[in-house]
């Protein structure tokens, strides 16, 4: 690679410092640390350099760059000094798409979140409306818990009867027939079923509580912005 060379004869002082360091200061390169080597170097006017770092972090000035340093970042500088073009690392590009993603989806939050306002001030007139509305939804949710609870009732009567059947066949050495069997399963499966249909009802009703809590504090803090 050639070195910098000046046919003018310009000094020019060159840092050997990290590219994440400020290596320009105006017109000229200078070392902010008070670290690093001082190279003086001659430049041919109007030539453009490249500032990188190799793998072992040493920073190189010189008029290519080695296509593998890329990724680590670069600067492009003119035989004065001035910065004409910088190159982030891939690593820096990641980040900023990463940032530019999440102010996106924070956008995207913030809208939903004022549409959701704008429709929750609209649906209700006022804190009284939002409480009755969520009574009416909890206790429609009770009346399926209390008939399905009816039923569980009455089928594990109607188990507790063919089970009894069962064990006076046993007890007198008698065969307890298939039909009678399937019919204890049966009865069975259905309190199981009709049990775990008022387990998720009564999920829905802790949802719907802490739904329209939520939708009250909310709807306060709406009013009260106003």
């Amino acid at each position: 690679m050639r070195k910098l060379l000046n046919n003018k004869g310009c000094l020019f002082l060159l840092l050997s410092v990290s590219l994440s360091c400020p290596l320009l200061v105006g017109d000229s390169f200078v070392d902010d640390n008070l670290v690093g080597r001082l190279f003086v170097k001659q430049v041919h006017a109007g030539q453009l350099f490249y500032v990188y770092k190799d793998k072992q972090g040493r920073t190189h000035i010189e008029d290519s760059i080695p296509g593998e340093f890329t990724k680590y970042g670069y600067k492009i500088v003119n035989d004065s000094g001035i910065t004409i073009k910088e190159i982030p690392s891939v690593a820096t590009k990641r980040e900023k798409a990463n940032a530019k993603k999440r102010r996106s989806e924070e956008k995207r939050a913030k809208d939903a979140q004022r549409e959701k306002d704008q429709i929750l001030l609209r649906r209700f007139t006022g804190l009284e409306d939002i409480r009755e509305t969520g009574n009416k939804k909890i206790l429609a949710l009770q009346s399926q818990i209390d008939v399905t609870r009816e039923h569980v009732i009455a089928f594990e009567k109607n188990l507790g009867e063919l089970e009894s059947q069962a064990e006076n066949l046993r007890n007198n050495s008698k065969r307890v027939s298939d039909k009678d069997l399937r019919s204890i399963k049966r009865m069975k499966d259905n309190i199981m079923k009709n049990k775990k249909y008022i387990d998720q009802r009564r999920e829905e009703q802790k949802k719907v509580k802490n739904e329209f809590i939520a939708l009250i504090q909310q709807y306060r803090k709406l009013i009260k912005n106003k």
